[in-house]
């Protein structure tokens, strides 16, 4: 289950930003609102890996690109912003809001970008920043050789 914006953020936080439409920069950043804002929590570390689920040529960075693509399209994304305000880009905690409906009443909920992307396995999670929020996600996407874990063997821990 995706990690709420209202649950204590890893660091402290600064403002939020949105909700608005994003659009995709970088693997790990998207604009919002003007606002170059990179995704906490996550790391590139292996993108450069081969993704064989996004096409034979693909890797792990083209991947989390399209994914992004994918998961902000026609949806409001919002960010808090976390670290200072000198930094470009802003790390932040992001999430896009998606409309659960049944029948004629809907309700929004919010997932976590980050996390978004872990699950796929375009990226990992970078634990300093994390403080292991994304744990369970990360061993499930390796478990299920999700993305760049089709290429490591699952961990024996």
């Amino acid at each position: 289950m995706a990690a709420s914006i209202g649950l204590a953020a890893p660091h402290p936080h600064g403002p939020t930003i949105g909700p608005a439409k994003a659009a995709v920069v970088a693997p790990d950043t998207i604009e919002l609102d003007g606002a170059k804002v990179r995704l906490l929590g996550v790391s590139l570390a292996l993108s450069e890996r081969p993704c064989p689920d996004y096409g034979s040529a693909a890797t792990c960075a083209a991947g989390a690109v399209w994914e992004l693509e994918h998961i902000i399209l026609d949806h409001d994304v919002t960010c808090r912003l976390v670290g200072g305000a000198d930094e470009r880009p802003r790390a932040g905690v992001c999430e896009v809001r998606y409309d659960a409906c049944y029948g004629v009443s809907c309700k929004p909920y919010w997932r976590d970008l980050s996390e978004e992307l872990i699950e796929a396995g375009v990226v990992i999670q970078n634990r300093d920043e994390s403080a292991g929020r994304y744990d369970a996600t990360e061993e499930a996407a390796r478990r299920g050789a999700t993305g760049l874990w089709r290429q490591i063997p699952p961990s024996r821990e």
